[in-house]
């Protein structure tokens, strides 16, 4: 056991040869002489927090959660003989915590970890590989093991360098003297290197940043997601990579990294790669490429893979509104408590490119606008927003509640009438209706006393909108919009129509002066008058589709009162007038109406001589006509006698 460089208590075990060639112990000490085989229990589950990909010199945990029966969980390291780490449970039991303080090399590579019971020992956990990502202030004596062993791998370089096929991948610090671990890399066809070792870490990463993916002359594959590139955390995604003919294999890459895909069951013209359950280390870039015979294809284009459900939800909101008039400017703010990271602002169902904003720091509290306009239609349509911490910006949280923006002005205003009428008693059923030009099957009505946007428009298939049986609520001026199904575009507002309660105070009185018959032509005055105190009063006439003339006293002295002229009387004012009274804070609440006070229109002493002197004048030229004609016939007979002696003489 010596000769195996075993401590004193531990015994040697057999080990299983990974894929990727890096040995695993599948035997774990118990005790001095003590042989245990795992597979007696499940195996645990293993993670890392913040992630798998680490900055150089900070801390990360490994976490590894098994059974309550748990009495001590150990975390071998592949490749190494050693235990890495062993901990105790901590409360309730079922997992345990491995942490490093501040990450080297040394801490890079595979894990797995299993935990002990007193029935044995579980099965090894799935391979948890930890990453080293770059420092800001670099090692230079590493930085040179690099470029010492890319040198080693240049493909075009001489073929029997003593460093040929090898790279030095990890340097590590012990006792204060560098050691260098050597892995076997075999080249591809394209020049580009892969490594036998699992241990792509860092220093993989920079060698493969110098040796890219191959750039073959065949035409490059499509890539997607299926069912979308960005996932819940959690669920289950497909990497799909397509060529337009048959290949004799597919590779999928990320960060430089490939990895041979499975092909479908369908076609040999599409491979595909399953995740399972999404977790942070899934996310990234991705792009394909495809081999047939010794040709390799032009990488495919990126495939970014997001990860959403990470952290709690932003929130998101619009300034003004979320119904924008089309031409206008409105903004979108992301909301959050996260202090840095990156805004994410995506648009459902459209064809718009996501946006993304840089976070800025207001009070404590992140805060991201996306300015947008002057809006069209193709703005119309729901939006969520997201937040990424800086440090993992693939890792996104939940998305807010959905922002419906609306655009209003498409199409051409309708017009709002109400039945039986604008001005309602309380209690009596009101129907609003919205009419437009033929071609539209959505409908929404809005009551904004301010006639400011609206907050949202609700719409519905019918143009009829039933108020019931109206009371003081329902008082306020109303607009309608008209538009398609499943569209967020409307027409313009129509015109506002006024709707007025009536029945909520004591009725005030009406009279006329100089009284409720008057001649054509002249002018009358109606007094409205009430003994309880309104600032303004309202003057309708039965059967009119006008609204009610609106007038305010002069004073403020009770009782309270104006004046209504009427001028010059036609018979379009003759009819039945009632007033009402209402307070200006509440200017769609009207009090009971007046008695009915009814106007009548007679004609005036002016033209009844006119028409006299029309008859007399009728009369007279009627005579002059008799006595004319009468004359004529008897010049005519006193002419005849004197022909006829003419002619005997």
């Amino acid at each position: 056991m010596a000769a195996l460089g075993l401590r004193h208590g531990e015994v040697a075990m057999p080990a299983a040869v990974s894929a990727l060639g890096i040995h695993f112990p599948l035997w774990l000490s118990e005790g001095p002489r003590t042989r245990v085989q795992t597979g007696t229990l499940p195996k645990p589950t293993i993670w890392a927090d913040p992630g798998l990909a680490i900055p150089w010199g900070t801390s990360v945990t490994i976490w590894c959660q098994g059974g309550l029966e748990a009495q001590e969980y150990r975390l071998p390291k592949e490749g190494k003989i050693q235990t890495w780490d062993r901990q105790k449970p901590l409360d309730p039991g079922d997992k345990a915590k491995f942490f490093i303080r501040y990450i080297r090399v040394i801490h890079t590579g595979r894990y797995r970890c299993a935990y002990l019971s007193p029935t044995g020992w579980s099965e090894p956990s799935d391979p948890l590989a930890l990453l080293m990502t770059a420092s800001h202030t670099p090692d230079y004596t590493v930085e040179a093991l690099i470029r010492m062993g890319m040198a080693a791998c240049d493909p075009s370089g001489p073929r029997d360098s003593p460093l040929s096929g090898l790279v030095r991948q990890a340097a590590i610090e012990n006792e204060g003297v560098i050691a260098a671990e050597y892995h076997t890399l075999l080249p591809q066809n394209s020049g580009s290197l892969v490594a036998i070792s699992s241990q792509q870490h860092l220093f993989t990463r920079y060698l493969a940043d110098d040796f890219p993916a191959p750039a073959g002359t065949l035409p490059k594959p499509s890539i997607w997601a299926d069912p979308s590139p960005m996932v819940t955390k959690g669920s289950r995604v497909t990497i799909w990579c397509q060529a337009s003919l048959q290949a004799d294999g597919y590779y999928l890459y990320k960060d430089r990294v490939s990895v041979p895909l499975n092909f479908s069951w369908d076609s040999r013209n599409k491979a595909g790669f399953s995740i399972t359950s999404m977790s942070s280390h899934d996310v990234g870039r991705y792009h394909c490429a495809y081999q047939s015979g010794e040709s390799w294809s032009q990488l495919s284009d990126y495939l970014p893979l997001v990860m959403t459900g990470k952290y709690d939800a932003p929130s998101l909101s619009a300034n003004p509104g979320p119904v924008v008039a089309l031409g206008g400017n409105v903004s979108l703010s992301c909301s959050s408590s996260w202090p840095r990271g990156s805004f994410h602002l995506l648009k459902e169902r459209g064809a718009d490119a996501s946006q993304h904003l840089e976070w800025t720091f207001r009070r404590e509290k992140g805060k991201g606008l996306f300015h947008v306009g002057p809006v069209n239609t193709s703005h119309a349509g729901t939006y969520r927003c997201y937040v990424s911490p800086e440090s993992y910006p693939d890792s996104w949280s939940q998305p807010s509640d959905p922002l419906h923006l609306q655009v209003t002005g498409v199409y051409r205003a309708p017009s709002l009438s109400a039945q039986p009428g604008s001005l309602v008693q309380s209690g009596v059923s009101l129907t609003l209706q919205c009419r437009s030009e033929t071609g539209f099957d959505r409908f929404a009505l809005t009551k904004d006393e301010e006639l400011g946007a609206p907050q949202r428009l609700e719409g519905q298939p019918s143009p009829n909108f039933p108020l019931g049986p109206v009371s003081q609520i329902h008082g306020g001026r109303y607009r309608c919009y008209c538009g398609h199904k499943l569209s967020s575009t409307w027409s313009a507002p129509s015109a506002p129509l006024g709707v007025l309660i009536t029945g909520m105070y004591v009725k005030p009185s009406l009279s006329a002066q100089p009284g409720t018959s008057v001649f054509w032509g002249e002018n009358v005055t109606l007094q409205c008058r009430s003994e309880m105190w309104f600032d303004t009063f309202h003057l309708s006439k039965e059967g009119s589709l006008a609204p009610p003339q609106v007038l305010r006293p002069q004073d403020t002295a009770i009782p309270s009162q104006v004046n209504f002229t009427l001028s010059p009387m036609t018979s379009d004012l003759q009819g039945t007038y009632r007033c009402y009274g209402s307070h200006s804070n509440y200017p769609y609440l009207l009090s009971q109406p007046s008695d009915p006070l009814e106007l009548l229109v007679s004609a005036s002493n002016s033209q009844d001589y006119t028409v006299e002197n029309l008859i007399r004048l009728g009369i007279s030229a009627l005579i002059l006509t008799v006595l004319g004609v009468l004359l004529f016939q008897a010049r005519h007979h006193q002419e005849r006698p004197q022909d006829a002696a003419g002619t005997y003489t």
